[in-house]
């Protein structure tokens, strides 16, 4: 028997988005819980997307896994690193910091072998992002829900369903 969406709402702690095209369940913390809301809805998982200052949200397609941020990130010219990547960052320091002067060279190899404990200490299923401007930051690998801000987009993975049937 299929749950409605918005029983589904209200049992998991979900949001009901308007789309263009009907309603979706949005505000999952995992695709498992996304995929879990499809199975009991007989729906399926879907990437939702809007831009600033839309009301309505958009059906981009299927999902059947959240969204890869290494991807992303990597896309935008960024370097993404796992746990397990921690010596290859190590060796690749020395590289990097080649046509340096000497004191650029000493804070550059400084300021990659702090970053390289960062990606040491890494918890499985996070990610170490670094920009071509060095900017770094944690995220983790998969997610629910991410914005992009270069082009002012909100990405939500939904759940939509034809309960008409």
């Amino acid at each position: 028997m299929k749950t409605s969406i918005n029983t589904l709402a209200n049992e998991m702690n979900l949001q009901v988005l308007n789309l263009r095209t009907g309603i979706a369940l949005a505000g999952f913390t995992s695709y498992e819980q996304a995929a879990e809301a499809a199975k009991q809805s007989g729906g399926y998982v879907v990437s939702l997307s809007r831009r600033a200052g839309a009301d309505l949200w958009t059906v981009e397609g299927s999902m059947d896994a959240g969204y890869d941020m290494a991807d992303f990130w990597t896309n935008r010219g960024a370097l993404c690193y796992e746990s397990g990547d921690y010596q290859l960052f190590k060796d690749n320091i020395e590289g990097a910091a080649d046509g340096l002067d000497e004191d650029d060279r000493e804070a550059f190899i400084r300021e990659m072998n702090a970053a390289a404990e960062i990606v040491h200490t890494l918890d499985e299923g996070q990610l170490f992002v670094m920009g071509d401007d060095r900017e770094a930051f944690t995220t983790p690998r998969y997610t629910a829900d991410f914005c992009d801000d270069d082009n002012s987009i909100m990405y939500r993975l939904g759940v939509v369903a034809d309960l008409d049937k």
